[in-house]
């Protein structure tokens, strides 16, 4: 009786991704960018049952208007950062992991995404991987989410699963300071006496224990509901711009305050219907603050957050999603910038047609305070299971001053084409 040949020792997914989008600002009338992104991607899974997963991203972007600056990119650990191959072209290491088990331990060790939370974009527990505002909040959470170097282990504890983080890897977020369609200049972010130039080297953690992070996250199915509650000692990947004065003149020693974050999230289907909440502790942030009393400019407090979903698909093809999000100072001084209470909310519809080659989707994304905003709207059409091309407007409108408002000079056309592999 023939058996065929042996199965293979180890089996190769490889996989390709090529992107082309061009974004054209509506204010400048001027190409905002022209981008070609190349994102390899392999998978090797052994006898064994452990896998090896590497991917890459190589971006080179014609027009160099949305890069982040050379202080920027000194938010991103030694081990982390793109390889700069030309002025305007970058090739990134994005993942590369072991995923195994070793007893009733699963272990996944290198550079990684961990995802928390159940919100879509608004982020009270999903903060264990920094983020890339080099385009805001425009694109997909997991391009702009920053990959950390992570000792990731789950194992069964009573009816749930605990889940075990150490993150040695001194990466913060990415933010735009200087000339870039996107750089930050909210008067409730950047002190308007002095700008943010970038964080001196000098102000980063430094060393092993000064630098590592902690998580722990226990989960669990219960019936319907997904409950999980998460703790994570870390530090907050915006850098505090401290005021010291300096023979009698204002200067900015910005550096990474360290929080540790309490909460917990929930989620049930209902039907057709599906809500979802977490909640979220820091035991200390800090902003800005007016008072000329203050002699550094911020003051501290603990912050307490949350986030309300409700997503509907009853109706064919369509997928209709709203979230609340609210954030609440327990200290609030005398010159404080930001309210005490900050209200967000965000609607998304969207839509597939003709056998879902058709994709038509509107995301809203604002403050409930100031009254300012942004919008996507985008049609996309897939020519064949691997080909995409879209057509989209990305606008922001309201307060100039407010955090969403501040970019109305950066709404823009976007057209894309997308090939897979």
């Amino acid at each position: 009786m023939a058996l065929g040949p042996p199965a293979p020792a180890v089996e190769f997914d490889p996989r390709l991704l090529i992107r082309v989008e061009s974004a054209y600002g509506s204010e400048q009338h001027a190409l905002q960018k022209l981008e070609l992104r190349i994102e390899p991607a392999l998978d090797l899974r052994f006898e064994s049952g452990w896998k090896l997963a590497a991917s890459g991203r190589l971006r080179a972007d014609a027009r160099d208007e949305l890069d982040v600056t050379a202080e920027g990119r000194l938010a991103r650990g030694a081990l982390n950062r793109p390889w700069r191959l030309a002025d305007d072209i970058e090739l990134e290491l994005r993942e590369l992991y072991v995923d195994g088990n070793i007893g009733a331990a699963a272990l996944r060790l290198g550079k990684q995404q961990v995802v928390w939370g159940q919100a879509d974009g608004l982020r009270v527990l999903d903060v264990v991987n920094p983020f890339s505002y080099r385009e805001f909040v425009l694109p997909e959470p997991a391009d702009r989410r920053i990959p950390l170097w992570t000792v990731n282990v789950e194992w069964p504890l009573g009816d749930g699963t605990l889940q075990a983080l150490w993150i040695p890897d001194a990466s913060y977020d990415e933010i735009p300071l200087r000339r870039q369609p996107f750089a930050v200049t909210s008067p409730l972010w950047v002190p308007r006496a002095s700008p943010l130039q970038g964080l001196p080297a000098e102000q980063r953690p430094t060393g092993l224990a000064a630098r590592s992070e902690w998580g722990l996250r226990w989960q669990r199915q219960l019936g319907r509901w997904d409950l999980t509650l998460n703790a994570l000692d870390h530090h907050h990947d915006t850098p505090t711009p401290f005021r010291e004065w300096v023979a009698g003149a204002p200067a900015l020693r910005p550096r990474y305050e360290r929080t540790q974050l309490l909460g917990g999230s929930v989620a049930v289907a209902m039907g057709r219907s599906a809500l979802r909440a977490e909640l979220g502790y820091s035991t200390r942030r800090w902003f800005l603050s007016s008072d000329p009393q203050d002699d550094d400019g911020v003051f501290p407090s603990p912050e307490l957050a949350y986030v309300i979903g409700l997503d509907y698909t009853g109706i064919e093809r369509t997928l209709l999603s709203a979230q609340v999000f609210q954030s609440h100072l327990t200290r609030y001084p005398a010159g404080a910038l930001r309210r005490r209470r900050e209200s967000q909310a965000t609607l998304l519809a969207q839509r597939d047609f003709a056998q879902d080659t058709w994709r038509v989707r509107l995301l809203v994304l604002g403050s409930l305070d100031r009254g300012d905003g942004a919008a996507q709207f985008q049609v996309s059409w897939r020519v064949r299971s691997a080909a995409k091309l879209s057509l989209g407007v990305d606008t922001f409108f309201g307060d100039p001053q407010g955090l969403y408002g501040e970019f109305r000079q950066a709404s823009r056309a976007i057209a894309a084409i997308e090939i897979g592999f």
